[in-house]
Formats: C-alpha cells, structure tokens, sequence
C-alpha cells in the first residue's frame, strides 16, 4: 500500500513510517524518507509498541498545512499496538489472546482492545489533528465496517465502554482482568472518540 502512495504521490511525501509483520527479501523499495518498522500478529509483542511510537511519532509533527495518509489492512489492529497508561503490554497480550480464544467476534474483540489502546477507535486520528487525515482501508471484515478493521485507528467509534463490560462478562473474561484493564472500561472512564467528533468532519 504504501509504494502505491508514493507511485501517486511521489516527492510531496515528506515523512512516512510503515509497520508490516515482514519485509520482502529484496527490500521495502521505499524512499530513504520512510522508516520500515516490523510489528507482531495476531499478538502484539514489543516489536508493535516500539513500531507504534514511531508512528504516533510522526502524527504529532502534523499541523493544519498538512495532509496526513494513513494506509490500513487486516492485521493492524495487533501491528499497531499502544496500551493506555497503566495498562501493560503482558496485560495487553493477555486480553487478546484471552479473546483469540473465546470464540467472540472480531467486533467484540476490536471494541475491547479499543478501549484499552491509545491509538484505536479514532485516537491515531485525534493524535494527527489539526492535520487532515485521508485513510485509505484494505477491509478484512464482512460488510466493511470501518471502526473494526485494524481496530479503527482513523475513525469515529461506535462501541462504547458499557459494550465492553458486557462483552467481558458474556465471555466470562471480567473476573480475572488486570485492574489497569478494568480501570479502562469502568462507568467513569473517558470513552474513546466518537463518529459526531469534530475532527472527524473534515476528513
């Protein structure tokens, strides 16, 4: 996805990072302006978060001049990989792999790992503002549903913090959440960016 950016958009790119789970054996093939990061699937590892620093990094060097191009597939939801403060990557890596394993639905478990990320559910798109933001979405999910491919890191979410508890509680998962996870989605908690947002409207 992101040769064919720079196929269309060539020199105007000033700054680009990329986070894939390979790289091909003959190279990126991109210009000496892009950092090529490898993150881990389906499991985000170290590897993810450090890719994932990176990337919000550079979101924040964006200002209303620039026009921000954020390329999304299947798979990123673990590649883009940022727990939210308190919350620890064993604590992450545990939660996915609880819900890998509980047979829920990939809207179930991208609603969750929302809410304990801070770039999911629209928050890379909150990191990059003022900046426009064009995404361009690789669906992996029936019925393209945006806010869960990759875990929506661009977009409004429509799932809320009472969904998560009740996806926890369904799956039986809630008791034994780390208490960083469950300080996440408590009532009081601030919810992740909706569709209604602002920022989200000049996009």
């Amino acid at each position: 996805m992101a040769r064919g950016v720079v196929k269309i958009l060539g020199s105007s790119i000033a700054e680009g990072v990329v986070v894939t789970k390979e790289i091909p054996t003959q190279g990126h093939g991109l210009p000496s302006c892009f950092s090529v990061f490898l993150g881990k699937h389906p499991t985000p590892d170290q590897s993810s978060v450090d890719a994932t620093n990176a990337v919000l990094s550079l979101a924040a060097k964006a200002t209303s001049r620039d026009l921000v191009v954020v390329c999304i597939s299947g798979g990123g939801s673990a590649l883009l990989c940022a727990p939210k403060n308190g919350v620890t990557l064993e604590d992450m890596q545990m939660v996915t792999q609880d819900l890998l394993a509980s047979g829920c639905t990939i809207q179930e478990k991208n609603a969750v790992l929302k809410h304990i990320s801070r770039v999911k559910g629209g928050q890379l798109r909150a990191n990059i503002d003022p900046a426009m933001c064009v995404s361009l979405v690789l669906s992996d999910v029936v019925g393209d549903p945006l806010d869960t491919i990759a875990s929506g890191p661009t977009v409004g979410d429509t799932s809320t913090i009472g969904e998560c508890a009740e996806i926890l509680a369904k799956y039986h998962m809630y008791g034994r959440l780390p208490n960083a996870v469950k300080a996440c989605i408590a009532p009081n908690a601030i919810d992740t960016p909706k569709p209604s947002g602002p920022m989200f409207a000049k996009d």
